[in-house]
């Protein structure tokens, strides 16, 4: 009997040396497990830490300036450890895994809290004709030298738009339920570029009701806005820092906030207290630590109260 020499054949006869144990594959061995894992985390540092299930959530731990890299956090985003139930925010533009039940949800609550806002602010201005004394004279609807949109991806533009539209209705007696296709068909003087074509091809279709001037706000929003919106807010809170001229201890922390309700999944208050603790000028962070408060042991409230103390007491000392 011939003794095992440790040679074994793939099916085309092609001799392949057999390893002698599992840690160590033989010349022409077929691709192990082990490799495919190393390329599936191919450009990470030797020392950095697996991935775990909570790496690349917007709701997870102190903010990184490097958290929306498209190097690094892409490449790693299908392979590894990751957990893949674990929803992950990308670029838009960037391939995904498919959301899971839990993020659409918390999407879904996002986009219907946004509308709200919109039909809240439009019925309060716009649901009853504007009453004007008698004698006074009303204001000239000015189209001329009204802002126009023209479908920046941008919720501030969109925004500040909209408040100049509708305020302008309002002043010049537009509103009430019999003016909303007068709303409607004046809006085609209020847009351009892409916004304009979109707006004209959404109220002609044959056969179709003119939908209502809400509705047109909301799916402007829709179409032209919203995913951008979230990506903004995401960056906008990594990217925000404190200023010196205009920010106060209250300011700050507005500012933060306003940020956080634009999200669709807020961070969690340990990177929230982080960005407020850590975005304040040093001689009111130190005052805070001094007084053996902590981003660990304190909620937010109390850092902002004592943040408030610190502010006022520095300040009476110039």
């Amino acid at each position: 009997m011939v003794p095992d020499q440790g040679i074994a054949f793939d099916k085309n006869n092609n001799p392949w040396i057999k390893p002698t144990d599992d840690s160590s594959p033989g010349e022409h061995s077929p691709p192990s497990q082990k490799l495919d894992d190393w390329k599936g985390n191919h450009g990470r540092r030797d020392n950095e830490p697996p991935l775990g299930p909570q790496q690349g959530r917007c709701s997870s731990g102190p903010p990184d300036d490097d958290e929306g890299s498209d190097s690094s956090s892409n490449n790693r985003s299908d392979h590894g450890r990751r957990d893949s139930f674990t929803p992950r925010f990308t670029l838009r533009g960037v391939s995904m895994a498919p959301m899971t039940s839990w993020s659409l949800e918390n999407k879904a609550k996002h986009m219907e809290r946004k509308f709200q806002q919109i039909v809240e602010f439009i019925k309060q201005n716009l649901e009853h004709k504007l009453s004007i004394p008698d004698g006074a004279k009303g204001t000239r609807l000015d189209v001329k030298n009204m802002k126009k949109y023209d479908g920046t991806a941008s919720r501030e533009i969109l925004w500040e738009w909209l408040r100049s539209v509708v305020f302008s209705y309002c002043t010049s007696q537009l509103g009430g339920p019999d003016r909303d296709e007068e709303q409607v068909l004046i809006l085609d003087m209020l847009l351009e570029g892409w916004a304009k074509m979109w707006f004209q091809l959404k109220i002609t279709k044959p056969g179709v009701p003119k939908p209502l001037f809400v509705k047109i706000i909301i799916n402007l929003y829709i179409r032209f806005i919203h995913d951008s919106a979230l990506q903004d807010a995401r960056d906008a809170f990594r990217a925000v820092r404190w200023d010196d001229e205009d920010n106060t201890v209250q300011g700050w922390k507005d500012t933060i906030q306003q940020l956080i309700d634009d999200m669709d999944v807020a961070p969690d208050e340990y990177a929230v207290k982080v960005k407020f603790m850590f975005g304040l000028p040093p001689p009111i962070r130190n005052g805070v630590f001094a007084d053996k408060l902590s981003v660990e042991y304190n909620d937010l409230e109390e850092l902002y109260q004592s943040t408030l103390d610190i502010e006022y007491a520095l300040r009476a000392e110039h």
